[in-house]
C-alpha cells in the first residue's frame, strides 16, 4: 500500500492537534445555554475543530456542551458550541471526550492558545 494512502487512512482529523499553553483555561459546560457548573478539569489537546477535555463526569455520545477558552493575551474568552464524539473512561476515575466545535476556532485564535 502507497505511504500517502497509509497516512491519510491513519490521521482522518479536519485540522491537527496543538498543545495549549499553560495559561489557557478550558471550561465545559452540559446543554447549549452557557448556564451550569464547570465540570472541566482540564484539556489535552485543541484544534480549529475540536477539543479533547478531561472531566470528573462522563459525557454520552452527541451529547452538547458549550467550551469557554480564556487565556492571557486574548481580550474576550473564546465560546464554541460542541459536540461530544468520544469518551472514554480514566483509570483515575475521572473522563476524557472528545469534542467536536459547531464553528471552527480562527488559526490567529489557536495560534494564541497553542504552544509555538
Amino acid at each position: 500500500m502507497d505511504k500517502q494512502i497509509k497516512n491519510r487512512q491513519k490521521n482522518r482529523r479536519k485540522s491537527s492537534r496543538k498543545i495549549p499553553r499553560g495559561t489557557v483555561l478550558a471550561e465545559c459546560r452540559r446543554g447549549r445555554l452557557w448556564l451550569g457548573v464547570n465540570i472541566a478539569t482540564g484539556f489535552l489537546d485543541l484544534s480549529q475543530s475540536g477539543v479533547r477535555i478531561l472531566s470528573r463526569e462522563p459525557f454520552k455520545l452527541h451529547e452538547e456542551v458549550e467550551i469557554v477558552f480564556q487565556a492571557f493575551g486574548i481580550p474576550a474568552p473564546i465560546k464554541r458550541g460542541a459536540t461530544v464524539i468520544w469518551t472514554l473512561p480514566l483509570e483515575n476515575g475521572h473522563h476524557a471526550a472528545g469534542m467536536e466545535f459547531e464553528h471552527v476556532i480562527a488559526h490567529e485564535d489557536i495560534v494564541r492558545l497553542s504552544r509555538p
